[in-house]
């Protein structure tokens, strides 16, 4: 008798730890906020070298991140550090795919070669560049031009100091070039610039799009290619970019993100409808293990709900590969 109440107990044990543990899941999932319909216009917005686009900028998001100038380069506070090398990763994977053969200013061909940096002869825009973590990994890889632009003076600020050390150790006396401006203003200055634009974990602090990428549209060549990364509306990654990195692990601010300016690749397709842009190629970028203690991230082409990073290219282009 008194083995079959130890055994009950045990099960009525058991029974109760499962059932916490769903209610903790459930607790978490319920939290996650219905999803505002996002607002898409359909209008195009075709910019002479005259005007001036409407700035998509948010200044709480800027004064959001100003705040966090001093820890930008600090790996234990900053997850875009660990996720930059994938990211890297992928560009480069991808601009090798498009096999570029660039024009210098002369119009004289580059040749291509096994040996040669990957990104040698392209002039790249990293777009909400921050502290310049992204940017100085496109100038180290052997970019001609190197631009990187974002609103906010203290992130600039830190960027800048960065590439004075960078130009202390150059050979070809060069730096990345950072700007305090938007995508909108400088496409004003730099129309079909660029052969490759970057806007890295940037459109999930936007809330209109449009205007933003009306700009990134004016500032690639014809034969350009634009990477998207940003963060998926899913309820993984509520769980994960906000309940557990802001919430529970505090390794960023709590705030820092709003989950109703996630956006699916459907969504950013439909976006870029207007523009002529045309998705390549998408990855997913997820986790190898619990980011305990560092954020070890993989691509995977067949997981994209929470991270993914996905290539853009002009439909002319497209057509005639």
């Amino acid at each position: 008798l008194n083995k079959d109440k130890i055994v009950v107990g045990k099960r009525l044990t058991v029974k109760k730890k499962m059932s916490s543990g769903r209610c903790l899941i459930q607790s978490i999932f319920s939290t996650v906020p219905k999803s505002k319909p996002l607002r898409i216009r359909k209008e195009t917005c075709r910019v002479q070298t005259k005007e001036r686009f409407s700035t998509s900028v948010s200044e709480s998001e800027v004064q959001k991140f100003n705040a966090l100038h001093s820890e930008w380069w600090d790996p234990k506070k900053n997850p875009l550090i660990q996720m930059n090398t994938v990211r890297v990763q992928y560009i480069r994977e991808q601009v090798a795919a498009q096999a570029f053969n660039t024009n210098t200013d002369d119009d004289e061909k580059l040749p291509v070669s096994p040996i040669s940096p990957p990104f040698r002869g392209l002039k790249m825009l990293d777009v909400g560049c921050g502290g310049g973590v992204l940017s100085e990994s496109l100038f180290r890889l052997g970019a001609s031009e190197v631009t990187g632009i974002d609103p906010s003076k203290d992130l600039l600020r830190v960027a800048q100091q960065r590439a004075e050390t960078l130009l202390a150790t150059a050979t070809n006396n060069q730096k990345p070039n950072y700007q305090c401006t938007t995508a909108e203003e400088w496409a004003v200055q730099r129309p079909q610039h660029y052969d490759v634009v970057c806007i890295m974990d940037v459109i999930e602090h936007i809330p209109q799009l449009d205007s933003v990428f009306s700009a990134i549209s004016t500032l690639l060549k014809p034969n350009g290619i634009l990477f998207v990364s940003t963060l998926n509306r899913t309820a993984l990654s509520y769980a994960l970019s906000i309940v557990g990195a802001e919430y529970v692990m505090g390794y960023v601010p709590v705030g820092t993100h709003d989950w109703n300016y996630y956006r699916s690749p459907s969504e950013v397709q439909d976006i870029f409808q207007p523009f002529s842009l045309q998705q390549s190629h998408i990855a997913g970028m997820v986790l190898r293990k619990p980011p305990l203690l560092t954020w070890d991230w993989k691509l995977d082409t067949n997981d994209t709900n929470i991270n993914w990073i996905a290539t853009y290219q002009l439909k002319q282009r497209i057509k005639q590969q």
